[in-house]
């Protein structure tokens, strides 16, 4: 089956994150690593609804508040915590754009797929990498309630971007979360920006074009 879509792994893929500079401000206001946060945003989360989780925005506020009381920081930290902008943490890859300006220009639909429960807003940091007016849907784990490798994630962001998964061609930085979207149907890509082109491996998204061509790795 011909592709009518192409849907992108987020972190890794289009965009790289600094967990550095997050790890050292965040540990500077809390006193936790940044591997705790995420693990307590991750039990918030489970216990919200899927309509409460789609509008992410607010209950990253509503968690940071409640994460402020919780390790009864002062008015000052509090205040930090929740301002702390996690976008300005986050670039876009040299790649990203043009591999999506080249799916655009091709016609198809694009999308992205993303597990990672950073805290912010899955739309949000791709609009921080300037990339996000070239993306059609964008659908978190948490949107979805199933997390790759589940068939159901790559099923909810076809059914999105109203195509089948068979049509989809798809690119992700986890080999295990690439083989799921093989079961599901897609035809999919690692991507390993520190190895080497392989049979079903890029190393980056400059091949796009390549394969959509029927001429890529």
């Amino acid at each position: 089956m011909s592709i009518s879509a192409v849907v992108f792994d987020r972190d890794g893929v289009l965009t790289s994150f600094d967990w550095t500079r997050a790890e050292e401000d965040v540990r500077r206001i809390t006193g936790l690593p940044l591997e705790e946060i995420e693990r307590r945003w991750g039990g918030w989360l489970n216990g919200l609804t899927i309509d409460d989780a789609f509008v992410e925005t607010q209950p990253i506020s509503e968690f940071l508040s409640s994460l402020a009381r919780e390790l009864e920081l002062g008015s000052k930290a509090r205040d930090e915590l929740v301002r702390l902008d996690y976008m300005a943490f986050a670039q876009g890859y040299p790649d990203a754009r043009p591999a999506l300006e080249e799916a655009r220009r091709r016609g198809l639909k694009v999308g992205v797929l993303t597990n990672n429960s950073l805290l912010v807003s899955a739309r949000s940091l791709l609009q921080c990498a300037a990339l996000h007016d070239l993306v059609d849907v964008v659908l978190s784990s948490q949107m979805i309630g199933a997390a790759k490798p589940d068939p159901r994630a790559y099923q909810a962001i076809a059914e999105a971007l109203g195509v089948s998964t068979t049509s989809c061609l798809f690119f992700d930085d986890i080999a295990d979360w690439v083989e799921g979207a093989r079961c599901a149907g897609m035809r999919a890509y690692l991507v390993d920006r520190s190895g080497q082109t392989r049979d079903g491996v890029v190393r980056d998204l400059s091949s796009l074009g390549a394969i959509l061509d029927g001429a890529g790795p």
